[in-house]
């Protein structure tokens, strides 16, 4: 480092800050992006049903009175909306959480009748469902990689706590955001398949869900659309993490900005020199150009290897949302560097040529 002055490691700095910045903001970026992407690729094929057991009556004052139908349970409820033609749903998820130590974590439920519309190579180890399993009582779950350190082992057995039972464990799904965290299970299997319910919401799939009839039931069922998510809404107002990260980069970028005007002042004697000996501007842009690239790449590896660190270390010791450091992350992350670099570069000339050559060279 002997032939680096201290500004030019304090811009290495500035550029190892600005990657590893852009890095973790990206990875936390595609983490979600590819989530909202999954999720609206899964609901365009699925409707809400919500099922209400209660009749609403308004009386003469106006006042509404309402009057329990049928004392229904949700067994009862399943084998009604199914003998309508609603034969492939989903109880809409809940959410529990496994405590382990002194931590606790989220485990989205997915009851359901039918198999999810899943990619089949999403299963990275065991299998899916089967038909049978999915329409018995049989406590048995497809789980998400991200839970799959919250299996606990019994009788050579793999088992995943889901409210205050114990599933068996015979799959887990790899490639997804949307069922990272969650359990597959089969709804008759729920705690509370026996318990009376006056109202309750299901998701239904509306492709597969073709031969509806007329509901000539005792129970009321409106189907919904359920809405896209816009993408770009989800990715700043909705996302806490990802707000955090922006500022992280605007640090880094301000940072990188400071010291490059310090960089830029040191220059000024080297450069006032190349112009006395004839140099022109596009020469000393290639100049100072090419400094800024040999500090931005040692700072881009040394942020990208402390991004990859950190977000290794996020992954397996707590449930982050952020994916791996792939190809995409490094190009976008170095493709942002150097356009800054660029940037920074044209600031620094147009600082530098800007002064008294004959003062500078004193």
């Amino acid at each position: 480092m002997s032939k680096y002055t201290k500004i030019d490691i304090f811009l290495i700095i500035g550029f190892l800050v600005s990657a590893f910045a852009f890095s973790l903001t990206i990875s936390n970026a595609y983490s979600k992006y590819n989530k909202v992407v999954e999720m609206n690729e899964f609901n365009k094929n699925y409707k809400t049903l919500n099922v209400n057991l209660i009749n609403e009556n308004k009386s003469e004052d106006n006042n509404i009175r309402k009057k329990d139908v049928k004392n229904m349970n949700l067994s009862e409820i399943i084998s009604e909306i199914q003998g309508i033609g609603y034969k492939k749903i989903i109880l809409s998820p809940l959410e529990t959480q496994i405590e382990v130590g002194n931590h606790y974590y989220i485990n989205q439920i997915w009851p359901c009748s039918a198999g999810i519309d899943i990619r089949s190579q999403n299963i990275i180890k065991g299998r899916y469902l089967t038909e049978e399993e999915l329409n018995s009582n049989e406590k048995v779950a497809v789980i998400g990689f991200g839970l799959e350190r919250l299996i606990e082992e019994k009788n050579g057995k793999n088992y995943i706590k889901v409210f205050d039972e114990y599933y068996k464990v015979i799959g887990i799904l790899g490639n997804t955001e949307v069922f990272k965290y969650s359990s597959i299970i089969p709804i008759k299997s729920f705690y509370f398949i026996d318990k009376p319910m006056a109202k309750v919401d299901f998701w239904e799939n509306c492709t597969d869900n073709t031969n509806i009839k007329e509901n000539d039931s005792n129970i009321n069922i409106i189907e919904t659309d359920i809405q896209k998510i816009p993408i770009v809404k989800y990715l700043f107002r909705n996302v806490y993490e990802l707000k955090n990260s922006l500022y992280q980069v605007i640090i880094g970028i301000t940072n990188l900005l400071l010291f490059s005007y310090f960089s830029a002042k040191s220059m000024r004697q080297k450069v006032a020199i190349m112009k006395v000996l004839g140099g022109k501007n596009k020469d000393i842009f290639k100049e100072i150009f090419l400094k800024f690239i040999k500090v931005a790449s040692i700072g881009i590896i040394g942020g990208l290897i402390l991004s990859n660190f950190t977000i290794n270390f996020m992954r397996q010791s707590f449930m982050s949302e952020y994916s791996v450091i792939n190809i995409e992350n490094i190009a976008l992350t170095s493709i942002l560097i150097l356009l800054i670099s660029i940037v920074v570069s044209i600031v620094v000339l147009f600082n530098v040529i800007n002064f008294k050559i004959m003062k500078e060279i004193r």
